[in-house]
């Protein structure tokens, strides 16, 4: 993370930056970094301010992740039913099944929740949707943590998921199925269809948004779960806050700590005079820790309402995977919880991952029985 923060524990930090530098120009990297609730929500939610349409190469140039009204609209609309909350609950068999399928062959007492139950739930559930291979699911995690920086970044890997993709929509162009890139080959945005172009960002930015932020809330949840233990108790009693308590794991550990945006004309933030062009880093890990916004902001309550967190941007630009998320995630603590009488933490140390704008661990072992 930048300013050398604590990447398991940011927090006191932010809340530092909240009460003395709100709005914070960081003159080595020439961000203005920005950590109240109200100003990061103002970052998130007005486009025609703080813009996504900022310089970016590779493969996600030109999808809706760097594109703004009325352009982002557009291309949303072609994927926006698909991932509708009633579209997506209708995923819940399969995703307990593959829940319950990896469950069934864990061996012995103990088990990674990361690297067993993290990573390939949300990476199957998205492979199905696509209409991938299930098979090369752990190829998918390895490409898209080298996209996000989560490991090195590897030219070689992206052009390995290209080559892969590409075979893909060849496939369906002659044969089509029920799956998602099927449908988006017959989309039209204006009449027209998407370019193959368009068509590889689509695909890539739903495995990123399908599996690096729910393998992040999933890990976070039950870490945060085991640290509480009167919250997970009382969550056992009454497994009908569950709901409610994704939403605070949501706020509490948000899977991605910070947003860039560039601004698109000369404005003023809390005071500062930010001109057009400059970049923009919106601390979302700091604005659902605000004590101006959130009472007891720094305690985990798995009952918490009102809870406007921020955890999956705001406005237009709101993350188009988000009831997934929150369904995965919902399904796999619900399994646990009752699958396993009781669920304990093995000691060890816990190592961040290496993006600074996710938030997570690369492990999280637990006793199980």
């Amino acid at each position: 993370m930048p300013f050398n923060l604590d990447p398991l524990n940011p927090f006191p930090f932010y809340s530092i930056m909240r009460k003395r530098s709100p709005v914070y120009f960081d003159e080595k990297s020439e961000i203005w970094n920005v950590f109240s609730y109200t100003d990061v929500r103002k970052v998130l939610w007005d486009y025609k301010n703080f813009s996504w349409e900022f310089e970016m190469d590779g493969i996600l140039k030109g999808t809706i992740i760097n594109l703004d009204p009325p352009a982002h609209d557009k291309l949303r609309a072609l994927v926006s039913d698909p991932f509708s909350p009633n579209n997506v609950g209708q995923l819940s068999n399969r995703i307990k099944d593959i829940v319950n399928e990896i469950l069934n062959n864990v061996k012995g007492n103990e088990i990674d929740i990361i690297s067993e139950l993290a990573i390939p739930v949300p990476v199957r559930v998205i492979a199905n949707l696509l209409g991938l291979r299930e098979e090369d699911l752990w190829k998918f995690k390895d490409w898209t943590d080298s996209l996000v920086g989560v490991n090195d970044y590897s030219t070689d890997k992206i052009t390995e998921l290209i080559e892969y993709l590409s075979e893909i929509i060849a496939e369906r162009k002659t044969e089509p199925k029920k799956d998602l890139i099927s449908l988006l080959l017959c989309s039209t945005v204006d009449g027209e269809k998407l370019t193959e172009k368009q068509l590889l960002g689509f695909i890539v930015l739903l495995l990123i948004a399908g599996n690096e932020t729910t393998t992040n809330l999933i890990g976070n949840g039950v870490l945060t779960l085991l640290e509480n233990k009167n919250s997970l108790y009382e969550l056992k009693k009454d497994k009908q806050k569950m709901t409610t308590t994704i939403e605070e794991i949501l706020r509490y550990r948000s899977p991605v700590q910070g947003m860039f945006r560039v601004a698109k004309n000369d404005v003023e933030l809390s005071g500062k005079k930010i001109k057009k062009g400059s970049a923009v880093l919106a601390w979302i890990g700091s604005a659902n820790r605000d004590e101006n916004q959130f009472p007891n902001a720094d305690k985990f309550i798995i009952d918490r309402s009102p809870n406007p967190h921020l955890a999956f941007g705001s406005g237009v630009h709101t993350c188009l995977g988000a009831p997934l998320a929150r369904l995965e995630g919902k399904i796999v603590l619900s399994t646990l919880l009752e699958r396993f009488s009781n669920m304990e933490l093995v000691d060890q140390r816990l190592e961040p991952i290496t993006n600074g704008l996710f938030y997570g661990v690369k492990s999280l072992k637990i006793y199980i029985s």
